[in-house]
């Protein structure tokens, strides 16, 4: 395993999108935990049934069952790669899980990127938004709103709002992640790893950032000179 990036921010941060600009410009493969989550949700496997259970409270899925599904993903991955990891680790066992699972591979954790949201903002744009059943599109009430109030205006479908997209649990939901969450940015920063930016500007400006810290970093690196 070569370097491995941790991309952090709470939901609604947007981490993912950047974590896809990132494995685009610099050839990383990208793994999303809120991506696998999704996918044993979908096919209704045992980790999913138990996840959608917590999902639906607006509660974290254990440290044992999230670890193990995540890691078992991970070590079927081509170790040779460079990877962007996005959503996890969540919690400090965790981060101790992934660190021992990366050095074993004689690998190591290059830098661990903090996209920083105000809460409020995260808010309206989680419980904002809005997706079309029929084609997929998303919508957001407060940012990019449907020109007629919760319809499609590409097939006039009326949209969806996904469960635990309803703000109380949106807003117990953050809480969470915050409370849990907030030690492992200080566990990475006290390893002079964590990096914080301002994830409340336009997209492509913070993108441009964690571009300029992954460049600088991989710098010294075989094909990135």
């Amino acid at each position: 395993m070569k370097n491995t990036f941790l991309l952090f921010g709470l939901p609604g941060s947007g981490k993912g999108t950047q974590a896809q600009r990132l494995a685009e410009k610099f050839g990383l493969q990208h793994i999303s935990c809120g991506d696998l989550f999704r996918l044993h949700i979908k096919s209704n496997s045992e980790f999913g049934q138990k996840a959608t259970t917590y999902i639906s409270r607006g509660e974290l899925t254990p440290d044992k069952e999230t670890t193990m599904m995540f890691l078992e993903h991970l070590a079927q991955q081509a170790l040779s790669n460079t990877f962007v990891i996005e959503g996890f680790p969540r919690t400090l066992p965790q981060a101790a899980a992934i660190e021992s699972f990366i050095t074993a591979k004689d690998g190591y954790i290059k830098q661990a990127i903090f996209l920083d949201v105000e809460v409020e903002e995260l808010v309206k744009r989680i419980s904002g938004r809005r997706i079309c059943p029929i084609c997929g599109h998303i919508y957001n009430l407060y940012y990019f709103p449907p020109q007629q109030l919760e319809i499609c205006e590409i097939d006039g479908a009326l949209l969806e709002r996904r469960t635990d997209d309803k703000e109380q649990l949106v807003r117990h939901r953050l809480h969470t992640y915050l409370v849990t969450e907030s030690p492992v940015w200080e566990y990475f920063r006290t390893k002079s790893l964590l990096t914080k930016i301002d994830a409340m500007r336009p997209i492509e400006e913070v993108s441009s950032d964690i571009c300029q810290i992954l460049s600088d970093s991989l710098a010294s690196e075989v094909g990135y000179d």
